[in-house]
């Protein structure tokens, strides 16, 4: 928001902008700390709201309301995450299970190995913008925040994780498609039922924390 206030529609000035937030929360996303998921936030907030900026719509709001859509999201997963072990610890002890999480603070100090990753994932998101730009595709942000998900916080497997989030989409879209073709002519709350259905089933694919998990994420998100 703060970029977009000084840039006074500067759109050059928020391209170089992009790049540099972008490189800084990729550097941050890429080190094996607690921390590293905040980079990948902070690359796709940047994006939105810049992109609302450049669009000429009011991007006040939108920063408003990506504020309070994390917020929002974080309470009610303390609150649910509360309840549920509350719960599991009653009736299923055994479940339970302890993890170590370590606060250690990212390094600040550039290294090769996070410089390198980062300034590929910034100058991705930064040509990804600059084509929405100058063909101005409808919600052409979606292109620089899939490069976000797909190259942070992993270096090494870029391939695999583009190609899961394609054939996620893949998958999602036809499940859609379906189910409003069934539902066509039903109440809207039906189609309640198969995203409810598709919610539970991305959460118990992200649960698994394997290969396919991504898939999940993408898939919930779309």
């Amino acid at each position: 928001y703060t970029i977009a206030v000084l840039a006074h529609g500067d759109v050059s000035v928020m391209m170089i902008s992009l790049l540099i937030a972008v490189w800084f929360s990729s550097y941050i996303a890429l080190q094996p700390t607690i921390y590293s998921y905040a980079g990948i936030i902070t690359g796709m907030t940047i994006a939105i709201i810049l992109f609302f900026s450049i669009a000429g719509d009011n991007y006040t709001p939108i920063a408003v309301d990506r504020t309070a859509e994390v917020m929002l999201g974080v309470f009610t997963l303390t609150i649910l995450n509360i309840f549920l072990f509350f719960i599991v610890k009653k009736y299923y002890p055994k479940a339970i299970t302890r993890k170590i999480i370590s606060w250690k603070l990212p390094k600040l100090k550039i290294e090769s190995r996070f410089a390198i990753p980062a300034t590929k994932v910034s100058l991705a998101c930064f040509i990804t913008f600059v084509i929405w730009y100058c063909f101005k595709q409808p919600e052409g942000y979606w292109a620089t925040i899939s490069c976000l998900l797909i190259m942070e916080e992993n270096k090494n497997t870029t391939f695999k994780k583009g190609f899961f989030r394609f054939v996620s989409h893949i998958i999602v879209m036809l499940i859609g498609f379906l189910a409003v073709i069934l539902l066509l002519h039903y109440p809207y709350t039906y189609r309640l039922i198969p995203l409810l259905i598709t919610f539970f089933l991305c959460g118990y694919l992200i649960g698994t924390e394997n290969q396919y998990a991504g898939m999940g994420n993408t898939s919930r998100s779309r």
